[in-house]
């Protein structure tokens, strides 16, 4: 149960509950905790949670696969009876612990045994396991997790950080590149900037066709062509005019329609160099040359590597 009213226990022993916790996650002498400066740092980040309640010298351990979204909802919709007993307003420091999704159950459950449970807020022992507390069948020595998969978890924290951090960016990424290309269908010219085209362009390669003419650059082409499932759609919306064979080339590596897109390749680039660079970067396109194109040295350069004898 919890009650504000009551002062659990004393606060040495409170306090040095937290320190025993931090130090059993620690690396080198320093935890691997972080202590909350400001919440929103944390968002789209998932790990364990410690709210710290010196009020009432008491801890909630918490998991959420974003915690910055996680722990208000606590008191901003509240389910539980720590939900409905506590504000958000009452909580002095917040510690967090990185941590992959497929052990955040483990991490929980071992955080919470690792605290005495004269001073933690949980009514249940965290993770799979549906026990009370207060139970006695409730050991938790037997539920802390073993010496070796303690030290996997504290190995893999900055690992689950990076991993959150990428997985962050790719959405905020995706959502502009989804935004900037309804912006550009719809045509409004005036609100369409360069950097706007390039995110568009990672979404969809396809999209160079709406983007105005003059805001067509070299790079952005490349790009498009790079990004686009159909090619050749892509090349025959780039400027001739900056058509070039690193362009060229790159839109034939892919493309489902060979000959129709040599037919979009500049007649000044249509040389045996370029023959010869095109079967190299992929063998079947030697078929699909123009028959002049077809020489010798380009049938040679076609051919397999053969593998040296050692």
């Amino acid at each position: 149960m919890c009650d504000k009213k009551i002062n659990i226990c004393d606060s040495t022993g409170y306090q040095h509950a937290l320190e025993k916790l931090l130090l059993r996650y620690s690396k080198n002498g320093v935890t691997v905790f972080r202590k909350v400066e400001n919440l929103h740092d944390f968002s789209g980040y998932a790990g364990i949670y410690i709210l710290c309640f010196p009020s009432v010298n008491g801890y909630y351990v918490g998991k959420s696969k974003n915690i910055a979204r996680r722990i208000p909802q606590h008191f901003k919709n509240p389910k539980t009876q720590f939900d409905r007993t506590f504000s958000f307003e009452e909580i002095q420091d917040i510690y967090v612990l990185h941590c992959a999704w497929d052990i955040l159950d483990l991490a929980e459950v071992d955080c919470i045994a690792t605290i005495p449970k004269q001073y933690l807020l949980n009514r249940m022992a965290g993770g799979p396991w549906i026990m009370f507390l207060d139970s006695e069948e409730y050991n938790p020595e037997r539920v802390q997790v073993e010496d070796s998969m303690l030290q996997s978890l504290i190995d893999g924290v900055e690992m689950a950080k990076e991993l959150d951090e990428f997985n962050i960016r790719y959405k905020k990424e995706t959502h502009d590149s989804r935004t900037a290309a309804a912006i550009i269908r719809k045509g409004k010219t005036s609100k369409i900037t360069p950097e706007m085209c390039f995110a568009a362009i990672c979404d969809e390669g396809e999209i160079l066709e709406y983007i105005p003419v003059e805001l067509r650059t070299h790079e952005l082409c490349l790009k498009a062509v790079g990004h686009a499932s159909d090619p050749h759609k892509v090349l025959q919306f780039v400027p001739e005019s900056i058509r070039n064979e690193e362009i060229c080339l790159s839109a034939l590596k892919y493309s489902d329609k060979p000959i129709a897109t040599f037919k979009l390749v500049p007649k000044e680039l249509l040389t045996e160099d370029f023959a010869e660079a095109a079967v190299k970067m992929r063998r079947s396109l030697l078929n699909k040359l123009p028959v002049e194109l077809q020489t010798e040295r380009v049938n040679r350069a076609a051919e397999p590597k053969r593998r040296k004898k050692k």
